[in-house]
């Protein structure tokens, strides 16, 4: 048993001496590779570049054309549209218009494009700004974009709050709209004068129509047609005239009805009311 725990722990010594010298030969090894890429540059020509001022190429001009900058308003061709500003989902950009008389505008791809509101406050903050670019999407005249301008340090954040909106195009808009209101009074004013006078009709409550009188019936009722009056024929070659030239002669009245002592009405006989045995 004592020779079995002797080998043992001999043998575990061994790998353990075995390992220790493995982990100094790597040690030494790693060394010399990492110095051996060091000393490499000893012989090479330097490649720093001095930024920004020493640069062959600016490195604006190294960037991908879709790159997300800064952003940029071309102001000549924005319509206040509000798109950029609804789409922003942290709401860096304020946007302030007044309406104008419509004009026609070029938009970026050459497409004409009306404008009827001018922007009187285009503001950004860059310094909230997260670059996502879905202002630039919705866009219909291209004015809005990314530039490849990177550099944002600055020892003023209020540098990276961009304004857009000159005083002198600021002014020039508010006189703008000032206009088009008082063309847009002047216009109503107008249309009002030219408009008719509106009829007033009477309204006629229910008190009013049981308290007015009932209308007549023969007024409403139109008058009865005359009959025709016939004419008498007269005898033809007589005075060389004929039954056409005939003087019309009026219809005999109708007899009345004889009546009785009392005021009855009696039948009267038949036969002519002249005759004798009529009464």
């Amino acid at each position: 048993m004592v020779d079995l725990a002797t080998r043992e722990t001999k043998h575990r010594s061994g790998e353990n001496r075995d390992s220790y010298l493995d982990n100094i030969k790597e040690t030494c090894t790693s060394i010399f590779e990492g110095m051996a890429v060091t000393f490499s540059y000893l012989f090479r020509p330097p490649i720093t570049t001095q930024y920004p001022d020493r640069m062959p190429v600016s490195v604006q001009d190294t960037l991908p054309d879709r790159y997300r900058g800064h952003l940029y308003v071309h102001m000549d061709t924005c319509i206040s549209c509000l798109l950029c500003e609804k789409a922003c989902p942290i709401e860096c950009i304020k946007i302030e218009d007044v309406r104008i008389e419509k004009i026609m505008i070029t938009a970026a791809d050459g497409k004409p494009t009306p404008k009827v509101k001018e922007p009187t406050l285009f503001n950004i903050n860059m310094y909230k700004c997260m670059y996502c670019g879905l202002c630039v999407d919705p866009c219909p005249t291209g004015a809005i974009r990314m530039t490849k301008e990177f550099e944002g340090s600055t020892e003023n954040i209020q540098n990276l709050h961009f304004r857009f909106i000159t005083p002198e195009r600021r002014a020039m808009a508010i006189r703008l709209g000032e206009e088009q209101e008082r063309k847009a009074a002047e216009k109503k004013k107008a249309h009002a004068a030219e408009a008719p006078a509106a009829k007033v009709v009477p309204t006629q409550t229910v008190a009013d129509a049981k308290a007015a009188p009932p209308v007549e019936a023969s007024a409403a009722a139109a008058p009865a047609a005359t009959p025709p009056v016939p004419r008498a024929a007269a005898p033809s070659g007589e005075n060389g005239g004929s039954a056409s030239d005939a003087t019309p002669v009026p219809a005999p009245n109708p007899p009345a009805a004889p009546t009785t002592p009392g005021g009855n009405v009696t039948n009267a006989p038949p036969g002519r009311p002249d005759e004798p045995g009529a009464a």
